[in-house]
Parts: structure tokens; C-alpha cells; sequence
């Protein structure tokens, strides 16, 4: 993907004069905030001021990846790369090394919570504890959260969290960490992915482990989650052996244009530069119509 193409975002060449503009103010409005993995700092996480829950990250998504896709190579599903149409959220069978049954010509694709929805609400009161509706009946979990709790609206609409997923793989997996499973018993197909339901453990291939460490080493800085010093060994490692590449990059910015804020696990990196400048997020973006 080349990182102009992104960059130009929904523009259009008749109306290119005004978004070159528009990214002039932008820039003249900027938080000079610099974000290292070492040290929290101002905006280095989703506020909430473009991006306030689920429903706002899934339409937004929507449109990121219709950019990413329709540029020189695009993203595929983050398990068993299959390409996908980001409007109907379809992968279709054609190339797609995920096998199953199904009447139809594709598979549904799910915004996939790389660090589970249950691990950032289950220490919060509203998951334990519950709501009551008028009527009495109690609910807890991801609904109540939602009602309840700003933080976690946030936490569970930050796309930095959130990929493609075939939607059956999406299910499966459940709320299970990622690891090392012994063996390579194969439920999906050909796709290169292990659950073990009795170690509520999934692992991942080679080639998204680095995607995976990132979006755990940056919800962890972001929002405290309690990464576990063996989970903080093994992402790192990860993190490390799986360096991003450009359609992950180009992710991050498009990400970065509409919530405001960027990974910075993915963009400060011994072979970028380390002076990153985080614009505030532009509410105007075409990303968000």
C-alpha cells in the first residue's frame, strides 16, 4: 500500500484543494503530543469525542477498510486471510482457506475484540454485579457495561482492538487468550488456527502474532487491562519477531485520522522516527459519514 494513497483519505480529485485545507487547519490545531510504550501521555488512548461506542467503531470501520481494500493490496480477515467486502462485512469462499459448511457463496465477517470484551469489563462492577430493568430482571456482562460505564463503551468501540474475523472463528474462540498449543489439529480447514477449549487458549499464526502482541501491549498501556508478566514476555517476543508492515501502518493512520490518537507500539519503532506528532481527531474526517 503506498502510505500517500491512504493518506489522501476520501479525497476526490475535485475536491482535493479543500482537503488539503482542511489538513493545513488540522495541522495549525495540533496537540504536539508525543506518546512512548514506556510512558502514558495526553491522548493516547480513544476519548470518546469521535468514537463513543460499538455501533460508532463498526460504521467507521466500515469505511477504513473500504480505503485499505481498495488500495494496492488490502487487509484480509486477521484469521485465515480471506478476503472481504467491508460493506456487506462478506469473505467469500474463493481463496479463502477457512472450510465449512454453508448454503451460501461466503462466510459473515465479525469486528473481532483482539483482547476480549470480557477481559476489559469483568473487573468492572457492572459486569459483576448487574443492572436491573423496570421489571426486575437482572443483566450483567457487555449490556449492562454498555448502559453503565463510559470506560468501557470506550474500551470496547477502540479500533485499535477491533478486526475482521470469519464470524464462526469469531464465536469459537470466545474470550480465550492467545498462546502456544502443542500439536496442530486443525478444526477450520486449512486455516492455521488452534483451540483448546479445556485451556481456554488460542493460537494464532506466525504471520498475525505481531498484529496480536500490539493490540495487547497497546490496550494494556491504554487502559490497564493486567497483562500478566508471562502475557507481557510473550507479546513483546511477538512484538518483536512480527514487525508491522505497511498495510498495518496504513491501518494505524487511518485509525489515527478519526480517533485521534495512533498505536504506538506500531509507529515508535527503532526503524521509524520517534518524533510522532498525534493530531487531535478530525470530526470533519469522510471516514465518519
Amino acid at each position: 500500500i503506498a502510505l500517500a494513497f491512504i493518506l489522501a483519505a476520501c479525497a476526490s480529485p475535485s475536491k482535493q484543494a479543500n482537503r488539503d485545507a482542511q489538513a493545513d487547519a488540522s495541522k495549525e490545531s495540533a496537540q504536539d503530543v508525543r506518546v512512548h510504550p514506556d510512558g502514558q501521555s495526553q491522548n493516547s488512548k480513544n476519548d470518546g469525542s469521535s468514537i463513543g461506542s460499538y455501533y460508532d467503531a463498526n460504521r467507521t470501520l466500515r469505511s477504513i477498510y473500504q480505503r485499505l481494500n481498495g488500495a494496492e493490496s488490502g487487509e484480509s480477515t486477521l484469521y485465515c486471510h480471506c478476503s472481504f467486502d467491508p460493506r456487506t462485512k462478506r469473505a467469500s469462499e474463493e481463496g479463502c482457506s477457512y472450510k465449512e459448511n454453508t448454503q451460501h457463496s461466503y462466510y459473515k465477517v465479525h469486528w473481532e475484540h483482539v483482547v476480549p470484551a470480557a477481559r476489559l469489563g469483568r473487573g468492572m462492577a457492572c459486569w459483576k454485579d448487574g443492572c436491573a430493568n423496570r421489571e426486575g430482571d437482572r443483566f450483567g456482562g457487555r449490556r449492562c457495561c454498555r448502559k453503565q460505564s463510559e470506560q468501557f463503551r470506550l474500551m470496547e468501540a477502540d479500533m485499535h482492538n477491533l478486526r475482521p474475523a470469519i464470524g464462526t472463528i469469531n464465536i469459537a474462540r470466545q474470550d480465550y487468550d492467545f498462546g502456544e498449543i502443542p500439536g496442530e489439529e486443525r478444526r477450520f480447514g486449512a486455516c492455521d488456527f488452534e483451540i483448546n477449549p479445556q485451556a481456554r487458549r488460542a493460537e494464532p499464526d506466525d504471520s498475525i502474532r505481531g498484529i496480536i502482541a500490539r493490540s495487547y501491549l497497546y490496550m494494556d498501556q491504554a487502559y490497564d487491562i493486567g497483562l500478566t508478566a508471562e502475557e507481557m514476555q510473550r507479546f513483546e517476543r511477538w512484538d518483536r519477531e512480527h514487525p508491522p508492515k505497511e498495510a498495518e501502518l496504513a491501518r494505524n493512520l487511518l485509525i489515527r485520522e478519526v480517533q485521534g490518537n495512533g498505536n504506538p507500539f506500531i509507529e515508535f519503532r527503532p526503524t521509524l522516527t520517534d518524533s510522532e506528532v498525534r493530531l487531535k481527531p478530525n470530526r470533519s474526517s469522510c471516514l465518519l459519514q
